[in-house]
């Protein structure tokens, strides 16, 4: 059985192909948690679920800052249920979603303190008051009601035992993939699509935890024109490597053909094959484009490079 398949798109109003992609075969969708630049991921969800069947759903990826760890786990809860079981959470130190605000990637414990809160949450455990107050100076005093010892998502209780959704971390540095694989459900590289440098941080998870489950976020744009691909992308794999990869880089062929699957069909097939003998149980396929173009290379994708990648057997 090979990796499984998920596209990304923005949260709206890419919501309005979560039915064509499941049509086509993708195994999963998420949805970005970017304020300024797309619609609410939680709204997506909730319309996608109702227009598909099949098809995974997720948020790909929220950050701790714009959002409390309670109400990301009751968000995603909600949507978990009405969709029949099917939506996961990826959770990251923020990207667009901060600095459109003026505010800077999560530091590293936060990010821990936050995925362990929503899982904890998410499982109708107690979290302590002091971590859902996250800081702030005002403490809940009333006579009539006491200072709660914790908090907890009590509506769970009437939630069915094991129904708690996937959370995924997407992790690029050392330190955070260690921390991915000891606190997440599932460890969602973002370290490109050089297959040695792939292969280095899947080790480096498997050091902290040895059946770590691991995903894989690969930018992917399937054209026989190889320089209108590389064209094409330049702009959004600039943006997302700069906390994917070490140093500043610049976006010339080198660099492109390097963090990035970008060509014939063909030659896609064989680079992500390679990538998958890393042992990765899925991949997380982003173009880095927009519009009809994005959606030609999704197509193409799914329909010349997918099969390949569904024969192949994990191996680790």
């Amino acid at each position: 059985m090979g990796p499984e398949l998920w596209a990304t798109v923005q949260a709206m109003p890419g919501v309005h192909e979560a039915p064509e992609l499941e049509a086509a075969g993708w195994d999963g969708l998420t949805f970005g948690d970017s304020q300024c630049l797309m619609g609410d991921p939680y709204v997506a969800l909730t319309a996608a679920a109702l227009k598909t069947s099949r098809i995974r759903l997720g948020v790909g990826v929220t950050n701790p800052w714009t959002r409390h760890p309670a109400v990301t786990a009751a968000a995603v809860m909600s949507a978990h249920m009405e969709s029949g079981r099917r939506v996961a959470l990826g959770i990251g130190r923020g990207d667009s979603s901060l600095s459109r605000l003026g505010l800077a990637p999560v530091p590293l414990p936060q990010l821990i303190s936050y995925t362990t809160a929503v899982r904890t949450y998410l499982r109708g455990g107690p979290v302590s008051v002091t971590t859902a107050r996250r800081g702030a100076p005002q403490v809940f005093q009333d006579r009539l009601v006491p200072l709660p010892d914790d908090s907890r998502l009590t509506w769970l209780a009437r939630a069915p035992e094991g129904a708690a959704p996937e959370v995924f971390l997407a992790a690029s540095g050392p330190r955070t993939i260690r921390a991915a694989a000891s606190t997440a459900d599932v460890t969602a590289l973002s370290v490109g699509a050089d297959r040695d440098r792939l292969r280095e941080a899947a080790d480096t998870a498997r050091e902290t935890r040895a059946d770590v489950r691991l995903a894989a976020f690969v930018h992917v744009v399937v054209d026989d024109d190889i320089d209108r691909a590389r064209a094409m992308a330049t702009d959004g794999i600039a943006h997302f490597a700069r906390f994917s990869h070490r140093g500043s880089p610049e976006p010339n062929q080198r660099f492109l053909d390097s963090f990035a699957v970008l060509g014939p069909a063909d030659y896609c097939r064989d680079r992500l094959l390679e990538l998958a003998d890393v042992g990765l149980e899925r991949f997380h396929i982003v173009t880095g484009c927009s519009g009809e173009y994005r959606k030609r290379s999704y197509r193409a994708f799914i329909r010349q490079v997918a099969p390949a990648l569904r024969e192949h057997r994990r191996v680790r």
